[in-house]
């Protein structure tokens, strides 16, 4: 046995000396470069070389397929995917096995002392020198459970807080990419007239020239037209470098590689659609509040801080540890080599009772803090929602001036087409003529691509998530010969203003609605999972993957309770045809956990011939 502990005492000390001369070793020049070129690799792995007919909708897909912001969020949500499951494991008990082997280089030997202190001359050991230990025991600690219980609940709400900053996300990248989209079609559509035109001013100058060399003009008016002409060619050349730089812009904003020849939908023949609105200001108001991803993360933020004053009121109370487990021990001199063990432990750190109620006070006051930050929210989203209205109807309007004016500098380059006389003073005026209505459409294109991103505005203010809502756009004459028919508005009826539609009994459709609001509530007070489930579409609330995991969740927070209080009031259908509807009021809930008022909005639709809910948003009073 000497001999073994004399042989690991040389290599534990070297273990230790190498421990403590690890150093900073900084990154190799050819290391970062092998790193670089794998990363360039792996960002633009499996992309095309070249894009061809590429329309907006196509665009949308691509931006949210590729773009890297994007895929931060959502990896940030699989994340707190993964901490929620992590969270349920930390209220289940711990269950530790452990094993272990002693060994001792002599015998523990040692003497005892009567009661009159008189030392015995023999010495006596009760252990073995040799000893091996394993046990299997459990801990179940009440208090950490309570604890660990409402940290689950926060877990599950940080997944649909990083729910909410990802449709934010992809809401904003899809309001940049029809800006972007709509600045390159008049990019490439006007591309191609502003070569032809650039030559035409080119020649002219070198005629120019000549006819000055000759001395064919006058010197000084020769001069001025010189000037003139050039002028127009810097002021082409400036708007050729300007337009070749939009395609590789919105390149850059799809994830594509730097170089990718993007080519764009562009008719030869066509008319730009104006965009509409279909809501009026008191409308967007009310579905801005009830969809905006960062009111609905307010609402989630504020329900993590309830449950912070909550964790803060658990742990007032004493702590309950109960373990029980089986041990073994080789030691020979025990009778009994294994055995079972149990005990129960009540703990109680008496500080706790003066820290507490200020730990409660803090989590008090960050509820309020979410309250107030909540409230200022609302506000500066019905600010904004006025604001993207008001810049909507001006960019509206500058639109059509822009598109005027095209047409007047379109029309007086056809004019002095037809009055050009051969002379070189008639040429440069058509020269200039052409230039200023390539201008004038160029800032054509301009207003409309403000005008489209003013109304993507509108549509992030609201927080819509439709991503192929593309309207607007092309309307091509029937002569032409690209056939390309213009995108409807695809509203979702979740978030759209209800239209009135005739044909259908609207007293049985409301009673059929109120019955299933009825039906839901039922459930909810009966704790009935199944038909509390049933009330709600397939993908609520986004898709099939998000309900799986809301129902899971709700199936747990139904059957919490041990008694469920819910009351209606003020029950109201907003809007409602034969296929979509929306009903608010105010509901009071009450139970053994919780109790709250708010005032609730559900959006339902009909699927085969049933009431769904397909959005829910609660507000407090």
């Amino acid at each position: 046995m000497n001999k073994r502990i004399f042989t690991l005492a040389p290599l534990s000390l070297a273990m230790l000396l190498a421990g403590c001369s690890i150093a900073p070793q900084p990154m190799s020049v050819q290391e970062l470069d092998t790193r670089m070129r794998d990363d360039r690799i792996r960002m633009f792995a499996n992309q095309p070389q070249r894009i061809e007919n590429l329309t907006l909708e196509q665009a949308i897909d691509m931006a949210v397929n590729n773009n890297f912001d994007l895929r931060q969020k959502m990896m940030e949500e699989a994340i707190a995917n993964r901490q929620l499951d992590l969270a349920h494991y930390d209220m289940l008990p711990e269950l530790v096995a452990s094993a272990g082997y002693t060994s001792r280089s002599n015998q523990a030997l040692s003497r005892s002392v009567d009661a009159n202190g008189n030392a015995s001359n023999t010495f006596s050991t009760s252990q073995d020198r040799d000893i091996t230990t394993a046990s299997l025991s459990t801990v179940w600690n009440v208090l950490d459970f309570g604890v660990s219980y409402y940290q689950a609940q926060q877990s599950a709400d940080q997944v649909l807080v990083a729910e909410q900053r990802r449709r934010k996300i992809v809401q904003n990248l899809v309001q940049q990419v029809r800006s972007m989209y709509w600045n390159a079609v008049g990019a490439q559509y006007l591309q191609s007239k502003v070569a032809p035109l650039l030559i035409n001013a080119r020649e002219a100058l070198e005629k120019a020239e000549k006819v000055g060399a000759e001395q064919l003009m006058n010197p000084l008016d020769s001069l001025r037209y010189r000037k003139d002409l050039l002028e127009i060619i810097r002021q082409l050349e400036g708007l050729r470098d300007e337009l070749s730089k939009a395609r590789p812009e919105l390149a850059t904003l799809l994830g594509l590689a730097p170089g990718t020849h993007l080519d764009l939908a562009v008719p030869a023949q066509f008319t730009l659609l104006q965009p509409e609105l279909k809501y009026s200001l008191e409308e967007m108001e009310d579905i801005a509040l009830s969809n905006r991803p960062e009111l609905i993360e307010a609402n989630y933020q504020r329900r993590i801080s309830a449950l912070d004053t909550r964790k803060a009121m658990v742990r007032l109370l004493p702590g309950i540890e109960v373990d029980l487990g089986h041990y073994y021990d080789s030691n020979s001199f025990l009778e009994n080599s294994d055995w079972s063990q149990g005990g129960v432990r009540i703990s109680w750190n008496l500080f706790n009772l003066l820290r507490g109620p200020k730990d409660v006070d803090l989590a008090k006051a960050r509820e309020a803090l979410a309250d107030s930050q909540r409230m200022a929210m609302n506000m500066a989203v019905l600010s904004q929602v006025h604001v993207s209205w008001l810049d909507y109807q001006s960019l509206a309007r500058e639109y059509d001036r822009a598109r005027e004016l095209s047409e007047i500098g379109t029309e007086i380059h056809v004019r002095m087409k037809d009055r050009q006389a051969g002379s070189v003073q008639s040429r440069m005026e058509e020269i200039k003529s052409a230039t200023s209505a390539l201008t004038e459409e160029l800032r054509m294109f301009r207003a409309y691509a403000g005008l489209q991103e003013a109304y993507g505005r509108v549509k992030a203010t609201l927080g819509k998530d439709d991503m192929n809502d593309v309207v607007g756009g092309f309307s091509i004459p029937e002569q032409s010969p690209v056939v390309v028919e213009p995108q409807p508005d695809t509203e979702q009826a979740v978030a759209a203003v209800i239209p009135e539609t005739p044909e259908y009994d609207a007293e049985q459709a409301s009673a059929e609605l109120l019955a299933t609001i009825d039906r839901w509530a039922d459930a909810w007070r009966n704790k009935d999972v199944t038909t509390y489930l049933n009330q709600y579409t397939s993908d609520f609330p986004g898709n099939a993957r998000a309900h799986s995991r809301w129902a899971k969740e709700r199936s747990m927070r139904l059957q919490e309770p041990r008694y469920i209080e819910l009351e209606l009031d003020k029950t109201m259908i907003q809007e409602q045809n034969a296929d979509a509807a929306m009903v608010s009021f105010e509901q009071l809930y009450k139970s053994n956990l919780y109790n709250d008022r708010v005032r609730k909005v559900l959006r339902l639709k009909r699927e085969q011939g049933e009431w769904k809910i397909v959005a829910e948003v609660a507000q407090d009073r």
